[in-house]
């Protein structure tokens, strides 16, 4: 229901159908940001420490940054779900439309 290729209508109107949907990824989105922010910490501490992290742990902070945490084209999901909210319930039921 929240395809990363989906328009921004669509998405507005799958966040006003299926709000619950929406907070859940919503939540996912802030996870990722939270874990690239830790990643990042770490790597700070083990060079301030005068260690250079190893491999893996570099390997999984390029992953990190390179993934984003942003929901599509830079676009984040806070931003869908105040668009839904701010435009109320759907007008057209879910059964009349098809993505």
């Amino acid at each position: 229901m929240f395809c990363v290729l989906a328009s921004e209508s669509a998405l507005v109107l799958a966040a006003q159908q299926n709000p619950a949907g929406a907070a859940r990824r919503l939540a996912a989105e802030h996870r990722m940001a939270a874990r690239k922010i830790v990643l990042t910490l770490d790597v700070v501490s083990l060079a301030g420490q005068g260690t250079w992290p190893g491999q893996a742990m570099m390997t999984q902070l390029r992953r990190a940054w390179r993934a984003g945490h942003l929901f599509q084209h830079g676009r984040s999901m806070a931003h869908i779900v105040a668009q839904a909210k701010a435009a109320g319930p759907a007008r057209v039921p879910a059964a009349d439309w098809a993505a």
